[in-house]
Order: C-alpha cells, then sequence, then structure tokens
C-alpha cells in the first residue's frame, strides 16, 4: 500500500489540503500508525515540489524516523506546476549520499534501486525508466482504450473493444505507442552517459526544447543527468561485485534465505528474487 506523504508537517501541509484548506499532516500519521499496528506492508510516496525540494535530508531523515523501510521521490510535473529539475536532481543526490553513508541494507529507495538494476543487468521496474513503455493500458467505462493513464486524452485513443479486442489493440496499437517512446528520443539523449539509466524519462514531461531539432527533451533531464551520473561510481562498484559473485555461484543461484548477493544486506527472497 502506498501512503502519500510529503515530510514533516510544515512541509507536507503546504499542498496536502482538505477542501476546507486544512492540513491533512496529523490524519496521515494516524493512517500510517493503523497500517503498523495490523502490519499492513506500505511505502512512502513523496511528492517532490517547491516547497520540500530545498530540504531533502529533512525528507528523507524525517521519512527514516517514522521507520519508513521503502520510499519513492516523485517530481510533480503537470501544467500547474513543475519541480525546478536543477533543484530536484540535487535532492535526489543528497538523498543518496545520505543513504550510502548510513542507510545501505536498511532503508529502500525507488530511484536508487532503479539505477541498481541497470548495473546488475536487470530490467527497470518503473515504466518512466524502461526503453519502452505501454504496458499497462487504461480501459474506459465505455470501452476507450488508451495507452497509460498519463495519455487519456481524444489524441491517443487506441480504439474501442467494441470494434478490437483487446488482444488486437495491444499486439498492434499499444506496441507501437510503447516504441515511439526509444524511437522518439532527441540526439542528446541518445549520446547522453545517463541513457541506460533514464531511457529518455516519461513521454508526459518531454517539455523542454531540444537544441535544433523539433523533438523536445524531458523536462526532468537535467535532474535525471545530475542523479545518475553521480551515482554511477557506486553503480559501477555494485555492478563489479554482481559480476563477481555471478561468476562465483555459475552453477546454482543463492537460496531463498541467503544473504542477497547485490549486497544489501537482506535476504535473496526478499531483495532481487523478487
Amino acid at each position: 500500500m502506498g501512503l502519500s506523504l510529503d515530510g514533516p508537517q510544515r512541509l507536507h501541509d503546504q499542498c496536502r489540503l482538505t477542501r476546507l484548506g486544512q492540513g491533512t499532516h496529523s490524519r496521515v500519521m494516524q493512517g500510517l500508525a493503523l497500517l503498523k499496528t495490523y502490519r499492513i506492508p506500505h511505502d512512502i510516496l513523496c511528492v517532490v515540489h517547491h516547497h520540500n525540494v530545498d530540504h531533502p535530508l529533512e525528507v528523507y531523515r524525517f521519512f527514516k524516523n517514522i521507520g519508513a523501510a521503502y520510499m519513492g521521490f516523485l517530481p510533480v510535473v503537470n501544467a500547474s506546476d513543475k519541480v525546478d529539475p536543477e533543484k530536484f536532481g540535487a535532492f535526489l543526490c543528497a538523498v543518496f549520499d545520505e543513504w550510502k553513508a548510513h542507510d545501505i541494507g536498511r532503508t529502500r529507495i525507488q530511484i536508487i534501486e532503479e539505477a541498481l538494476a541497470t548495473a546488475t543487468g536487470r530490467d527497470h521496474s518503473l515504466c518512466v525508466f524502461r526503453k519502452e513503455c505501454g504496458e499497462i493500458p487504461v480501459v474506459e467505462a465505455n470501452g476507450d482504450v488508451y495507452p497509460c493513464d498519463h495519455f487519456v486524452r481524444p489524441a491517443f485513443k487506441l480504439g474501442n473493444l467494441s470494434a478490437l479486442s483487446l488482444e488486437t489493440l495491444i499486439r498492434d496499437s499499444l506496441q507501437r505507442f510503447g516504441r515511439q517512446k526509444h524511437t522518439g528520443l532527441p540526439h542528446p539523449c541518445k549520446t547522453c552517459e545517463a541513457l541506460a539509466f533514464c531511457n529518455g524519462g516519461c513521454p508526459k514531461d518531454r517539455l523542454r526544447p531540444g537544441p535544433g531539432s523539433e523533438r523536445t527533451l524531458n523536462h526532468l533531464c537535467p535532474a535525471y543527468k545530475k542523479f545518475f551520473t553521480h551515482c554511477l561510481p557506486f553503480a559501477e562498484q555494485v555492478q563489479s561485485l554482481w559480476q563477481g559473485r555471478s561468476k562465483d555461484q555459475k552453477t546454482s543461484p543463492p537460496g531463498r534465505n541467503a544473504p542477497c548477493p547485490c549486497g544489501s544486506g537482506k535476504k535473496f527472497k526478499h531483495c532481487c528474487l523478487k
């Protein structure tokens, strides 16, 4: 279960308000207490916006203090608000440095796991970082099918189930949409050292004019480039350890209860086996 929480109360309540304009932090913390009481697995989903982007360590340490074991940092990018990409990159780098210094094997952070997935030869879990997207279509009540929840707009309608089967729509229109993420990359992305990590990001965020081209860059490009190049030396270390252990373990993978070869400190069944 995902729990939306944007940090301590003074930061969370800047944007997370009720219809009456009241802050929701105390209610979210009550919900967190119930999840813990009934031992319901949960993740922290933190939206990064202009109110908390300048306070990465305050936000991250708050989450650690409340016992968060897994957290994701989601940048706000929409028509009315866009987080500053340079600041978001700095935010991620600061969190990474703190995690690397104190919390390896204790706290899991979604975007760091995405970076390590590339280093260990695994596919990305997040569609925004995959080479191709379009694996999670949206079917409306009237049968209209769209490629994903970010593209539920007339221009991106794939068809209707009354005229075509879902299998046909997925095989033809949806796969074509997914391939366009890669084939439509602007030249700066194709030559970027961070390409294998971000694959251009989500197409919905391609809002920045590209140099000398009609194709646009991802609004978050500076953030992704800053973060992934910052953590690249660590990712390469993990890659070296992974490859070395893989050579030593050619005969069989580790047992479910054995330490995970990625070095997280967790059991294999609770880490990379998933």
